[in-house]
């Protein structure tokens, strides 16, 4: 029961300041029962904890703006959030939990096209759309007027706990946006949603200023006293082609902000949505995606905006239909994705980098061109750092100095004989840095050209043999280098038939490209070793022994079974690995195949060649992440400890009945256990193995009402359990869906 007393800011949220100047003339005199002064104890008896409706995103009772731009996914948005809250199953807003409770959506703005997007989108989902829990007020009406009415419909439902306003504008029945006494009521009215039963979050969608040109410039239209009623402004921000995002503004957010969450705006049909001539209609839903969903999108569009930018700069007297052609962008009909092409151009024009001539044709500006050329740039200016030039446009001259001896090679061309220290003359004293070079190749190698063999020794100059070893003028040790790599004397004597397969002392600017377009980055690059490098771009790399640092570890020449007889010691996560895959009669299957293999390989590759932490070698192993996670079992994902718990009886005959009935691995959502496999009769699937015992084991966990299963109960109780193992079967949380979070039962440690 709520015991605080109400103060002066109620009166005035309620009564306004007339009703609160009505209440301080009837107190009379100090001495009545109306007081304006607090002492800080009592100030402070009215604290009310954050109570979050969206899990460190919306709180109950307070109010927030949701501002974007038109067609950049307000209402998609604002009707995720709506579902997620409103639905019977656990559900997420992005990675955001979610507590469940009843919606009133407020549709001030085209009705229609709202019900066109709720046709599509239920048509899509796998639970009942029909047990949300949300209502909907079409069309504009005076929320003053009609406030008692809302406020005793609120009461009937048991209170509710989201509102939305879809558009705030919709509902500014005043004559002037602008006007900040105006704005300021308009806000004020709205917040007085908050007191209505239940204590609802309200989040009123807002059209920015026509000046927003970025996210951080996405603030409510009309006078700045609206803004400043508001709780939080979030902002929503479209990019990448069909990407939105939406963050908290960081000049207008009450509390610790959240990081942004990633919508993708999916252009939907189906079989209920069509027109009167039984035409699918498309629209539109937003669907929460995760970090490598956006990464890989927006790759996909930056690749589309170069291929646009190459085609445009061959020929830019093409039409659209022509320019979509020309990137191989059709339709399943043959015909040109005119619409791709033109949102591209869009993004491109939004960006300066395209322009429109005459009004039919486009082109590249100076920028485009820069940017087209931009990588050739990016890798001359390295060049140059690399090489102690100057980034300068004046006229190049050489310093001389020593002239070098016969056998050493020009840092340019590579070639030897005449060879002296140059620097380059345009930089000051004390910064310049002198290399061994020709006269002619001074200029070229300071002003960063690409050299012209590529960084190779110069094999018929004098003296190449003893470069390459270091100034040795004796043969290089192969024979033995090899073995110390771990291969054998038939692996040597096959490599010797081959001028190409001794093992450089050095690593040269071909071999460090080459290592770049394998992934490793320059700093990791510096710290190989040069029979490191050589490991890594050899040929036949699968034959060879990684033995730093860590266990050595034989490759096969093919993909086989050979991990059978690999023989495990000490904390090799090699080992640990194929321990786990002996295990599991179904994996040899599928990891003989030369894809996994591959995949496999490089995943050694970097743990053992570039010493990299295994926290980050998990991320590599992409899609077979999860069964890496079960058998290897990191650190992090680690069962408790066999301590006594209570209820370790219940948690095993629920961890047995799920693998009977289910198995181990398969992921199951509460709405699911609680919808589908409750609803099933034993009698009626007798071939169904366990389904008795687990229809048993749940309701002994999570029983409530009528002999039925609370979900919230068991959604409490599987998060209890999580973790602990008993009798080698551990109950696991497996990420989540937008029917909720998955769990699933693993076998072993």
């Amino acid at each position: 029961m709520n015991t605080k007393q109400r103060d002066a800011n109620d009166i005035l949220r309620e009564e306004g300041t007339d009703g609160l100047r009505a209440r301080i003339d009837a107190a009379g005199s100090p001495q009545g029962t109306f007081r304006l002064l607090k002492s800080q104890q009592e100030f402070l008896a009215g604290f009310v904890p954050p109570d979050y409706l969206v899990d460190g995103v919306l709180q109950r009772r307070f109010i927030y703006s949701l501002t974007a731009r038109t067609g950049d996914g307000k209402t998609a948005v604002a009707l995720l959030l709506s579902r997620s809250v409103a639905c019977i199953g656990s559900a997420w807003f992005g990675s955001h939990a979610v507590e469940r409770g009843k919606v009133v959506y407020l549709v001030g703005e085209n009705p229609d096209d709202v019900r066109c997007r709720i046709i599509g989108a239920n048509a899509h989902r796998r639970d009942d759309p029909n047990r949300d829990r949300i209502h909907f007020i079409p069309g504009v009406f005076d929320i003053v007027a009609m406030r008692e009415l809302l406020a005793a419909e609120a009461q009937q439902l048991d209170g509710v706990d989201l509102i939305i306003v879809d558009t705030s504008a919709a509902y500014f029945l005043q004559q002037d946006e602008n006007s900040n006494p105006q704005m300021g009521t308009h806000a004020r009215m709205l917040r007085s949603l908050t007191m209505l039963p239940g204590g609802p979050c309200v989040v009123t969608l807002c059209h920015p200023h026509k000046w927003a040109n970025q996210p951080s410039e996405l603030l409510p239209r009309g006078g700045g006293a609206y803004l400043a009623e508001m709780d939080g402004n979030l902002t929503l921000w479209k990019h990448d082609d069909n990407l939105v995002t939406l963050r908290p503004d960081a000049n207008k957010f009450r509390g610790p902000g959240f990081e942004p969450i990633t919508f993708r705006l999916e252009k939907i049909t189906t079989p209920e949505l069509v027109d009167r001539k039984e035409r699918q209609l498309p629209t539109v839903q937003a669907v929460a995606i995760s970090e490598r969903e956006e990464e890989q999108q927006a790759a996909e569009a930056e690749h589309d905006e170069d291929q646009l930018l190459d085609e445009l700069n061959r020929n830019s007297n093409r039409s659209v239909a022509k320019l979509a052609r020309a990137c191989n962008w059709f339709f399943v009909n043959g015909e040109p994705y005119k619409s791709k092409a033109q949102r591209v151009l869009d993004r491109l024009e939004k960006a300066k980098l395209v322009k429109k001539v005459r009004g039919r044709h486009w082109c590249l500006t100076p920028e485009g061109k820069k940017a087209l050329k931009g990588d050739d740039d990016d890798e001359t200016e390295q060049r140059i750092d690399d090489r102690s030039g100057a980034h300068s446009k004046k006229p190049f001259h050489a310093l001389r100095g020593m002239k070098q001896g016969d056998t050493v090679p020009c840092a340019y061309c590579g070639k030897a004989g005449d060879v002296y220290k140059f620097a380059d003359g345009r930089l000051p004293k004390g910064k310049r840095h002198h290399a061994a070079l020709h006269a002619d190749c001074a200029e070229p190698f300071f002003a960063g050209k690409p050299k012209p063999n590529d960084g190779e020794l110069d094999k018929t100059s004098p003296g190449w043999q003893s470069r390459a070893n270091g100034g040795s003028s004796k043969a290089p040790p192969q024979e033995q280098q090899l073995r110390d790599l771990g291969l054998s004397d038939s692996d040597i004597s096959e490599r010797e038939e081959d001028s190409s397969s001794g093992i450089a002392f050095m690593i040269t600017a071909k071999m460090k490209r080459d290592l770049r377009e394998r992934g490793l980055s320059d700093q990791e690059i510096s710290e190989l070793t040069p029979q490191h490098a050589h490991i890594i771009l050899a040929d036949n790399v699968e034959m060879t022994s990684y033995s730093s640092p860590g266990p050595t570890i034989p490759f096969p020449s093919t993909p086989t079974r050979w991990w059978l007889n690999h023989e495990t010691t000490g904390d090799d996560p090699v080992g640990k690995l194929i321990a786990g895959m002996r295990r599991d009669p179904d994996i040899p299957e599928w990891f003989e195949s030369p894809e996994a293999m591959e995949r496999y390989f490089e995943i050694k590759r970097k743990f053992y060649v570039r010493n990299i932490p295994r926290e980050s070698i998990m991320a590599l192993w992409d899609r077979y992440e999860q069964w890496l996670v079960s058998y290897e079992s990191p650190p992090s994902d680690a069962p408790r400890e066999q301590e006594e718990v209570p209820g370790r009886a219940a948690l095993a005959a629920v961890l047995t009945a799920w693998g009977k009935a289910f198995g181990c691995g398969t992921l199951a959502t509460v709405p699911f256990l609680v919808d589908d496999v409750m609803s099933l009769d034993p009698k009626e699937w007798p071939d169904q193995p366990g389904l008795r015992e687990i229809q048993s084991a749940l309701l002994a966990v999570a029983e409530g009402e009528a002999g039925k299963i609370d979900p919230a109960r068991l959604e409490q109780w599987l998060r209890k359990n999580s973790g602990i193992e008993v009798g080698q079967l551990t109950l696991r949380e497996r990420g989540a869906d937008n029917a909720g979070v998955q769990w699933t039962v693993t076998r072993g440690a």
